[in-house]
């Protein structure tokens, strides 16, 4: 009788394990099938948000391949009498003609929250930048106001996208294929400067008073929201000048920019976790020429 008991016991018991492992393992697999899902489903994003930001250019023609920024031609004009003291010439500079004001408002009749357009030619950031009444319409949002993973760039509710004057702020999201801002890590891990100084320029593009921007980043550097970087208003121009000033403080890689109180200065700024859970990766940029597109 004992053993019929423990025999019994035995059966119950392995029945209970069986079940155990059935469920267990039927639970591992939704898990894993969960997983999948989640995996494809942003994979799928990733692409196909791809697409769309590249339709948006070649529908458009919005094309920087061909072009470059390069000195002004020579006019051919006589030569002028040379001062009698050393004059430091100012240095001249020229933008990439990939866009035109028919693009640009064209963009504008899409959708009025269009700001401008921004253009880094080597991490290949080649995108249209928002402005809406705060800072989270377009963090999952794209031109054309319909759902999208990556968003798109945007403009900090408090700047003036028709001047770009003082402090600017445009955020992206860090994405793992390299689109909206996830390619100017390439700034900041590469160890050395060499991919700053091969690409220190970025373009903004607008119908607007701003106009071309030309900008020269000045320093890049990690840091979380703990510090408030992102201030737009100062009660002084002292303040204002500090505050930049301490950009270029903190950069991994330093510059010979001298920075004045009077400079327009652009930050990007972009989700960077890998040493902080809330940290970002700023790039900051001062304004170091404008031009007006012409009407073609």
């Amino acid at each position: 009788m004992a053993s019929d008991r423990r025999q019994t016991h035995n059966n119950k018991k392995n029945k209970g394990n069986r079940v155990f492992y059935i469920i267990s393992q039927a639970i591992l697999c939704a898990i894993l099938f969960f997983t999948i899902g989640k995996i494809g489903e942003k994979t799928h994003a990733y692409v196909a948000e791809r697409a769309y930001n590249k339709d948006i250019q070649e529908n458009l023609g919005i094309n920087f391949t061909a072009s470059s920024p390069a000195p002004p031609a020579s006019t051919g004009s006589p030569a002028k009498t040379v001062p009698p003291y050393p004059v430091a010439t100012p240095q001249r500079y020229s933008y990439p003609e990939g866009i035109t004001l028919e693009m640009l408002r064209t963009l504008e009749a899409k959708n009025p929250d269009f700001a401008f357009w921004l253009y880094i030619p080597g991490p290949e950031i080649n995108y249209n930048v928002m402005h809406a009444e705060d800072n989270d319409k377009y963090l999952h949002r794209n031109i054309d106001n319909e759902y999208s993973y990556s968003g798109a760039l945007f403009l900090d509710f408090r700047n003036d996208p028709d001047t770009l004057d003082g402090h600017t702020i445009v955020y992206g999201h860090n994405m793992n294929d390299g689109s909206m801002f996830g390619n100017l890590l390439k700034y900041y891990t590469g160890g050395d400067d060499s991919y700053l100084k091969k690409y220190p320029y970025m373009y903004t593009y607008s119908d607007s008073e701003a106009g071309v921007g030309i900008w020269q980043i000045f320093s890049v550097y990690e840091t979380t929201t703990d510090e408030y970087y992102i201030e737009t208003y100062f009660d002084s121009t002292d303040a204002y000048y500090n505050f930049i000033k301490d950009f270029q403080n903190k950069a991994v890689y330093k510059t010979d920019i001298l920075l004045k109180a009077e400079d327009d200065v652009m930050t990007l700024s972009t989700c960077y976790k890998f040493n902080h859970e809330n940290g970002r990766l700023v790039v900051n940029a001062v304004r170091v020429g404008t031009s007006i597109l012409p009407e073609y």
